[in-house]
């Protein structure tokens, strides 16, 4: 009998949640090119939590920029309901994508001292 730990097990449910992502965002892109809005939204749904549960940032902020794109192109933006859910989205993608960016910034902006530093040692 296979025994897995707590960690891998894990491991194991974070790597499905990654796969569904790419399943769900494809599945939304498809539905939302046979304009059917609501099974397209219902499918950006999905990818963010299985997203949320693979701590994914970048297809979190990917989905809710497409939400916020999906409800805009397809007249739904003038609902009230609508375009809040749309702000909220482009809210949270902007939100994600400048934590990305400080982050990769900050590894930049250390890898180039990394680098400066070995260079000022090797001279």
């Amino acid at each position: 009998m296979v025994q897995f730990t707590v960690a891998t097990l894990q491991e194991i449910a974070t790597s499905a949640c990654q796969s569904l992502t790419s399943v769900y965002l494809r599945q939304a892109e498809e539905f939302n090119a046979k304009k059917d809005v609501d099974a397209a939204l219902d499918a950006y749904n999905k990818c963010l939590n299985a997203a949320e549960r693979a701590d994914n940032p970048a297809v979190l902020s990917k989905a809710h920029y497409q939400m916020g794109m999906l409800y805009h192109q397809h007249g739904k933006w003038t609902v009230v309901a609508w375009r809040a859910e749309s702000l909220s989205s482009y809210q949270v993608h902007w939100r994600i994508t400048r934590k990305l960016s400080h982050q990769h910034g900050k590894r930049m902006e250390s890898a180039r001292c990394r680098g400066h530093g070995a260079g000022v040692m090797d001279a």
